[in-house]
């Protein structure tokens, strides 16, 4: 059986041996405080159970896995070693540049030129422009220079003229040398034709000193007719005096054909 005074407190009086309050909980209504505290407790996680929870919905596993991948570290190639190259013209000019840069002012000042010896060479200039003589003498050629010129040019003309003296020369000779050639019976019966180059040696007064065959037909018999025809064509006409040499040496040709 309950006490009373356990639902009303203020009307509970508790006796302490030295002291008694009036609002002291009564020893039957500990009791009850506890179990309604434990009862209050149970209550509220009934409630906790009752309320429905959402579902956990299942997370799918993702269709792609993620992978990663690491690369090892390259191997670092070594360092080159240093090559020792001949220094080229840049670095001759940046060292020139660096050494002019190096150069404190006192030295600039040391080569700067002197200013007294500028009238002088103005005082020069000013001869050298009002003597005209001396302005003649530099633009023409010196003397020796002419000489070598002019003696060049004449060597030049004497040159061709006697290419030209030697082609009209070797015209003759084969005009001559026509008429005494005679063509071996066996080379025509052989149908034997070619052009046999001959050296032929000439003294001033053209009397012919030795035949020599340059190079052949490629038939013996016609090359040795071609060297007999000089020697019975001599004396042929001389050499004219634009042709330098004595004895002079000319090879012409000697055509075989047996269509002429």
């Amino acid at each position: 059986m309950l006490d009373p005074r356990c639902f009303h407190p203020s009307l509970a009086t508790v006796e302490v041996a030295w002291q008694r309050s009036r609002y002291e909980v009564p020893p039957a209504c500990r009791g009850l405080g506890v179990s309604g505290t434990a009862f209050v407790f149970g209550a509220v996680l009934a409630i906790l159970a009752w309320v429905p929870q959402a579902p956990l919905v299942p997370v799918a596993p993702s269709s792609r896995m993620a992978v990663t991948f690491e690369l090892a570290p390259m191997a670092a190639a070594p360092p080159a070693p240093p090559v020792e190259v001949a220094p080229g013209p840049r670095q001759q000019e940046r060292e020139a540049a660096s050494v002019s840069r190096s150069v404190t002012p006192q030295q600039q000042r040391v080569l700067t030129p002197v200013p007294s010896e500028l009238p002088a060479a103005a005082a020069v200039s000013a001869e050298e422009a009002s003597s005209p003589t001396r302005r003649v003498d530099q633009t023409t050629a010196p003397p020796v220079i002419a000489n070598q010129a002019s003696t060049a040019a004449a060597h030049v003309n004497s040159a061709s003229n006697a290419q030209a003296a030697l082609a009209n020369w070797e015209s003759e000779l084969l005009g001559h040398l026509k008429r005494f050639l005679r063509y071996p019976r066996p080379s025509q019966s052989a149908r034997e034709e070619g052009i046999a180059q001959v050296t032929i040696t000439v003294d001033r007064q053209g009397h012919v000193l030795g035949a020599r065959i340059a190079r052949g037909s490629g038939y013996p018999m016609l090359d040795s007719e071609a060297a007999a025809m000089t020697r019975r064509g001599s004396p042929v006409p001389p050499p004219t005096a634009d042709i330098p040499g004595d004895p002079v040496m000319v090879t012409i040709p000697i055509l075989f054909s047996l269509r002429h």
